[in-house]
């Protein structure tokens, strides 16, 4: 894996924990440099796709901690 790739994931992970709002969410990842390379694949995501992988990475979160 790219270290590219790899803080792309850290950053949807840290906004997906963080925004409940995915409209919220998609802004933040649009803008920040580290999703630089994956504007193409944000630009056609649905919000809804955010909402439904943010409700996962919480519930994953809670197995964990």
């Amino acid at each position: 894996m790219s270290a590219e790739l790899a803080r792309f994931q850290e950053l949807l992970i840290e906004v997906l924990r963080e925004e409940t709002d995915p409209e919220r969410a998609l802004d933040r990842l649009r803008a920040h440099p580290d999703a630089a390379a994956h504007r193409d694949w944000l630009d056609r995501v649905e919000p809804r796709m955010l909402r439904v992988a943010a409700g996962l990475v919480r519930r994953w979160e809670v197995r964990e901690g």
